[in-house]
């Protein structure tokens, strides 16, 4: 076998009919100088004549004593809209199908005339605009998603060791400790920042009805269920607070508002708590991956954990760096 070598073929589109149909399709197709050095050869006359006796037109008008080149090599995208349904058995391993263009035969049975010496080439066509198209549909990137869980960093392996090691189970709940990448005293006081923004809150929130009873609504409840608790800590120059802000989605049927928590505020020449907390790996599984999932299965399940984020408990000695202004 001859190593195979790289080659530039012009490429040609040529336009596929049966006359006194409406069958028509468009082919793009590299230019080689040969196929395959196989001959075809005409269908016996025992075969011509079972056709004939059913009426049936076969494709092809070549004789049993006349060979052929192949010229056109269709590929299978195209191959099975040129076939149509109806099948008939002329003998053993030997079948007559149907095809746009007539019947054509197909089976073991076919090769009557002895072995055939030929080379066979396979051109393979690269259509670089293609491929760059298919290489960016692949990359995640391009859907919105990071694959980072696939090869992570070492200093990414050691975040997660230590966040598995401070985990654990209190009463119904996981309890974890804020991932510090710095030391937590180097945050200042941003309780005039996080004020002046509840301020502006309980401004808009009055002139809302239905949203400020909303927000009351999911803060009460986020109480009762131990979500949050009232701060025991009165000091209002430790820790640190965070603004918060409502997001409103009028097109939900549930959960219109949603409380969002700024922990990217900070004063003047200061950190905020964001600066001081590794962000950690991407661990979002791979969107495309799911939904290729989907196509293995007959029934697909899903499901969602209600309010999961808000359902893991921090450290008691981190709460303070979590804290926000209300009122009762």
């Amino acid at each position: 076998m001859e190593k195979a070598a790289e080659q530039i073929y012009p490429v040609v589109e040529f336009q596929l009919r049966k006359k006194s149909t409406c069958f028509c399709k468009r082919v793009e197709a590299l230019v080689i100088p040969r196929i395959s050095g196989a001959l075809v050869r005409g269908v016996d006359k025992h075969v011509v004549q079972f056709m004939s006796e059913r009426k049936l037109q076969l494709a092809d008008s070549c004789r049993d004593d006349e060979t052929s080149s192949i010229a056109v090599l269709l590929g299978s995208d195209l191959f099975w809209e040129c076939i149509l349904p109806e099948k008939v058995s002329i003998e053993k391993g030997l079948f007559a199908i149907n095809s746009v263009f007539g019947w054509v035969v197909a089976g073991a049975n076919l090769l009557r005339h002895g072995d055939q010496n030929c080379s066979q080439n396979i051109a393979v066509m690269i259509n670089v605009a293609v491929m760059n198209n298919l290489k960016l549909f692949g990359e995640l990137d391009s859907i919105g998603i990071n694959n980072e869980c696939e090869n992570l960093s070492l200093s990414d392996k050691k975040f997660i060791d230590n966040f598995e090691n401070n985990l654990t189970y209190r009463g119904n709940r996981y309890e974890t400790k804020l991932p510090w990448k710095s030391n937590p005293e180097e945050l200042d006081c941003n309780f005039e920042t996080a004020k002046r923004r509840f301020d502006n809150l309980k401004i808009k929130l009055n002139k809302n009805k239905d949203i400020c009873e909303e927000y009351k609504r999911i803060i009460d409840e986020q109480l009762k269920n131990g979500i949050i608790e009232e701060c025991s800590d009165n000091s209002l120059f430790s820790g640190y607070f965070m603004p918060h802000q409502a997001v409103i989605r009028p097109e939900k049927e549930t959960s219109r508002v949603r409380i969002v928590f700024d922990a990217s505020s900070k004063g003047k020449n200061s950190k905020s708590l964001n600066d001081l907390l590794f962000s950690g790996p991407n661990l979002i599984p791979d969107l495309l991956h799911i939904i290729l999932k989907f196509r293995k299965y007959e029934i697909a399940f899903c499901g969602d954990i209600e309010k999961a984020f808000l359902n893991i408990t921090i450290a008691q000695e981190d709460r303070k760096y979590l804290k926000f202004l209300w009122f009762f």
